[in-house]
């Protein structure tokens, strides 16, 4: 991508921890390995395209998760407009429905005005 003329916008998350996550029946220690996935999506109830989405590193065996990572998102390149939806997983490894989902618009959002938001799910 050439940001010099190709950029439209960009969101930086900075994702932190997680606390008391639900047990796992599917694994012997009954512990998830979870992480977080966020992506971009035209409608609030559309599916993310996977190779797009951005995804922290995946804590395993952990119901109190610290990931204190920082992902960088760039939308995909038919995206020319601060439109559409930023939605949020938080994943089980082994679980095949996500822990929590939060979607949140674009419209929302503000060029260069940081927006701190503690999920409580």
């Amino acid at each position: 991508m050439d940001i010099r003329t190709d950029f439209a916008w960009r969101i930086r998350a900075e994702i932190r921890s997680a606390v008391n996550l639900p047990y796992n029946r599917t694994t012997d220690s009954q512990l998830p390995s979870s992480y977080v996935e966020f992506g971009w999506a035209a409608q609030s109830h559309n599916d993310l395209n996977q190779p797009e989405n951005a995804r922290s590193a995946t804590i395993d065996a952990n119901r109190f998760p610290v990931w204190n990572n920082e992902l960088i998102y760039y939308p995909p390149k038919n995206v020319t407009t601060l439109d559409g939806f930023l939605i949020f997983f938080l994943r089980d490894r082994y679980a095949s429905r996500p822990l929590q989902r939060f979607t949140i618009p674009l419209s929302a959002f503000k060029p260069f005005h940081p927006i701190h938001l503690v999920l409580l799910f």
